[in-house]
């Protein structure tokens, strides 16, 4: 599922696994035909038998191997072996009389042993015995073959350990549901590749121990299949996996893109293989597991750059990833050594397994915490710039943009103003801009301090008013009798007394399904202030207004402002 399990599927595919019960004095001996013809017989004793070690090649069409099976046994012995890539398997026995007995399978007639890669023969009772392999593809089928003296599927603790296996396959359903919430609400692509790692994980587990075949009745032969395409899919959803899980700024753009070839090319071999598994035996089975090498090497190159480059994630995979590289290693010597060989290391790989995936899905969680973070953090930013967009920089009042918030409606307010200095071009050409945004914020601090009032500046020296006082047209008159008197207080430079004028509408019956906006207001405000301009300004036209509705022929005309007005 992740990077520890691409050098668990290497290192697994290269060790030997231990049978369930080792007949003592067991003495294994090759031999092999070119070509295979019909089921043999008493043929298979007499052969070039080759022992000591001594190998044949996997172009011959039939490999023999020869076991010394001891005294007759009364009771059935089976023959097991690791489950490998091959066409027909034959069993032949010879009594101390000379009878010979024999059977043979297809490779999906076979059993698994359920809880191990193993898949298990009964084997008719006889001194010696011959095995017969027809179009071997993996080595592993020869190396690991053993006589048992009971049936391998009933060795002591093979129930718990499928137990062990079913309940490490349950906690591997748990991510599986995990990622595909969180990819529903987030749609973050390591969310996504998480979920398929673990998916191919679970069917790791499955397909080697062979529950998947008890499950669902899948044969051995494609059981076999499903295990070398699995490892293509598992590393490739792995490689994907780190690329979008690693913080982008810790690996270079290169390595990325390589680790999606190096993806690509783990599906091409893996699937490849499983579709031709018997092509090219000699040498494909070689071949397969050493196309894992670059990829192998590409990843360690990957994540020691992720880390170097102070990447915070790339450490739950490196955690996740030491104890299979401790047991891949461990197992890897078995091969080379017989000392690794004497211990069976299946338990170590499930609760390898099982840490991998605590550690990846920690780190998963605390991705998806540090995005909440950010995310929250985001919105909070974006409500302060929504905050700061909605305010006049010069006074702190609202600014237009306010009169598209629908948080606050029109009914309620008992009335709707425009307010206006006078003579406000006249105070900046004489008194310079500095002065008239004094002006400015002298007029916003009466504004603001103003109780049930909201005021917005339109721009320039315009501003509306909106306030939900029982004494709405009082209120504005004392508003803008105090307008005056904080200008001449905060600005008193200015030798005349700065005045403003106002077009108000007081409302009265306005329910809720009302179609009055701010629109058809203001137009309505903004002629009323005109009126009050042409009227002398320093005043206030008020007009009361219970309701009225547009039509096509009730627009309203904005009176032009006369010549003389330099407001």
């Amino acid at each position: 599922m992740r990077p520890l399990l691409i050098l668990f599927l290497f290192a697994i595919s290269l060790a030997a696994p231990t049978s369930a019960s080792v007949q003592a004095g067991v003495e294994n001996c090759i031999a092999a035909l070119p070509v295979a013809k019909g089921a043999p017989g008493a043929e298979a004793f007499a052969q070039d038998w080759r022992c000591d070690g001594e190998t044949v090649s996997l172009d011959n069409e039939r490999i023999f191997l020869r076991i010394d099976a001891g005294p007759t046994h009364g009771g059935t012995r089976f023959v097991t072996a690791q489950r490998g890539v091959f066409e027909r398997i034959h069993v032949v026995t010879r009594d101390t009389d000379g009878r010979i007995r024999s059977r043979s399978w297809k490779i999906d007639d076979l059993a698994p042993v359920v809880g191990t890669d193993l898949f298990k023969l009964p084997t008719p009772p006889g001194r010696d015995v011959v095995v017969a392999i027809d179009r071997l593809g993996d080595p592993r089928v020869v190396t690991t073959t053993r006589l048992v003296d009971r049936d391998p599927a009933a060795e002591p603790g093979l129930d718990n350990l499928v137990l062990l296996i079913a309940a490490l396959a349950g906690m591997l359903v748990m991510p599986l549901i995990f990622g595909m919430a969180v990819y529903q609400v987030l749609r973050q692509k390591f969310v996504f590749w998480h979920f398929a790692t673990a998916t191919t994980l679970l069917a790791t587990v499955l397909i080697n121990s062979g529950l998947l075949s008890k499950i669902a009745g899948v044969p051995m032969g494609l059981l076999v299949r499903m295990a070398l395409a699995d490892t293509g899919f598992t590393v490739a959803a792995t490689l994907i996996f780190a690329t979008h899980f690693v913080e982008r700024d810790a690996v270079p753009p290169r390595l990325r893109k390589m680790a999606i070839i190096f993806a690509g090319w783990a599906l091409f071999i893996s699937v490849a293989n499983a579709v031709f598994p018997l092509a090219a035996p000699n040498w494909q089975f070689q071949a397969y597991h050493m196309g894992f090498v670059p990829i192998l090497a590409f990843l360690v190159v990957y994540l020691a750059t992720a880390a170097r480059r102070g990447s915070r994630y790339v450490w739950y995979l490196i955690v996740g990833l030491a104890p299979l590289m401790l047991l891949g290693g461990w197992r890897l010597l078995g091969q080379l050594s017989p000392i690794g060989a004497q211990y069976d290391t299946t338990l170590f790989f499930y609760i390898g397994c099982v840490f991998e995936e605590v550690a990846v899905t920690l780190g998963v969680a605390d991705r998806l915490l540090t995005l909440r973070r950010e995310r929250d953090l985001a919105i909070v930013r974006a409500d302060e710039l929504d905050e700061v967009s909605r305010h006049d920089s010069l006074t702190g009042l609202l600014n237009r943009r306010a009169l598209d918030d629908k948080s606050e409606p029109i009914v309620g307010s008992s009335a709707i103003a425009i307010l206006d200095i006078d003579y406000f071009k006249a105070i900046n050409d004489t008194y310079g801009h500095i002065v008239g945004d004094r002006v400015l914020c002298a007029l916003a601090d009466v504004l603001r301090t103003e109780p049930q009032t909201r005021a917005i500046r339109l721009g320039g020296e315009e501003f509306l008013i909106q306030t939900t006082h029982r004494r709405p047209e009082k209120q504005l008159a004392d508003l803008r009798q105090a307008v005056a008197k904080a200008i001449a207080s905060d600005v008193p430079e200015i030798e005349w007394q700065v005045t403003c004028s106002m077009g108000v509408i007081i409302l009265a019956g306005i329910d809720a399904n009302s179609e009055l906006d701010y629109e058809t207001l203001y137009s309505r405000c903004d002629v009323l202030l005109y009126r009050a301009k042409d009227e002398g300004r320093d005043r206030m036209v008020v007009e009361r207004l219970a309701y009225f509705e547009r039509t096509e022929s009730s627009a309203i005309v904005r009176k032009p402002r006369a010549p003389k007005d330099a407001a």
